[in-house]
């Protein structure tokens, strides 16, 4: 249904990297007016904190299942810390921001190892073939929007400006994403 929703806005956004192959919702918006582009990015910007605010939101309701401690904080409490959290980290600066985030992704990967690394010692290929296989066409059709998702249309408009033949490549490469 999300992937439904998104579909005139992606093709809203392909019609204007084959237009103005530069990428950013300020300079979409400056064609018009300078004006416009001021709108557009602080629209962007509002409807951004949403959905991260929202998200965060969500993470603690799902937190509160798995830790059924985390009862005791009040939710929007929870919220407002994590939000705290973040606004501190964008405070120090880019370099230390972008250690912090090379930080988080090597702490993501350690689930990932712990599963691989304990798979390789039970893996059992005859088990896995009859479980696994006749659902990889269904894994293969969820990774797609779930990079998608996690990386989000933004990056790949941002990233036109890098395409060659941009003004015919980049909305390609939009519609590919989505």
């Amino acid at each position: 249904i999300v992937g439904i929703l998104m579909l005139p806005l992606i093709a809203g956004m392909a019609n204007l990297l084959s237009r103005y192959p530069v990428g950013s919702f300020y300079t979409f918006g400056t064609t018009l007016h300078p004006f416009v582009g001021f709108l557009t990015m602080w629209w962007y910007f509002v409807a951004k904190l949403a959905s991260a605010t929202l998200s965060i939101h969500v993470f603690n309701r799902f937190s509160r299942l798995m830790i059924p401690a985390l009862e005791t904080v009040p939710l929007l409490v929870a919220d407002g810390c994590i939000v705290l959290l973040f606004v501190l980290l964008n405070l120090l600066n880019v370099r230390i921001g972008s250690k912090i985030q090379y930080a988080f992704i090597s702490l993501k990967l350690i689930p990932v190892m712990f599963v691989i690394l304990v798979g390789s010692v039970f893996f059992q290929f005859d088990v896995i073939a009859s479980a696994i296989l006749p659902s990889i066409h269904n894994l293969t059709l969820s990774v797609p929007p779930a990079l998608f998702a996690f990386l989000g249309f933004e990056a790949a408009v941002s990233l036109s400006l890098l395409i060659e033949d941009s003004q015919k490549n980049a909305p390609r490469a939009l519609f590919m994403s989505y």
